[in-house]
């Protein structure tokens, strides 16, 4: 019989809830699973900003501060990724892999310094946002903030 693989699931414009996978034959399929009536989700997060740092040592690790998670629909869970270094949720491991936060959750990221005197190296995090069908590691409208640090 026919079947199709779950890969992922999001909300899109106009309250539909899409499911979407492969079939049997690996071919992308889409599904509208069901139109929601009432107020819209939150799936985007605040703003929020990690404060830079300057004149750090070369090559060592680089931990930004905590954000607060805040202003998605209570019971959400979304998206989180970084590029260019890793996070951490909750003071759990750092890690590259993509994950989901909700509400209240902290979150920090790291990287390391550049070798070079005087050069920078930035990671930014992506908070919210559905995830891509053809490539889940791509968010659409994250909501998104950089840490940079730069060495002396």
């Amino acid at each position: 019989g026919a079947y199709v693989e779950i890969h992922d699931m999001a909300l899109g414009s106009g309250g539909k809830f899409t499911l979407v996978g492969q079939n049997g034959q690996n071919n992308p399929t889409q599904i509208l699973l069901a139109r929601f009536q009432g107020d819209p989700l939150q799936l985007k997060p605040r703003h929020f900003a990690f404060s830079n740092v300057t004149g750090v040592l070369p090559s060592t690790v680089q931990v930004s501060d905590a954000v607060e998670v805040q202003g998605l629909t209570n019971g959400a869970s979304v998206p989180v990724l970084a590029s260019g270094g890793k996070y951490s949720i909750n003071g759990g491991p750092f890690t590259g892999q993509l994950g989901y936060v909700k509400n209240g959750d902290l979150v920090m990221v790291e990287h390391t310094s550049a070798a070079p005197s005087a050069t920078s190296v930035t990671t930014v995090l992506k908070i919210g946002g559905l995830n891509k069908a053809t490539n889940p590691w791509q968010l659409q409208n994250p909501v998104t903030a950089n840490f940079t640090s730069t060495t002396h």
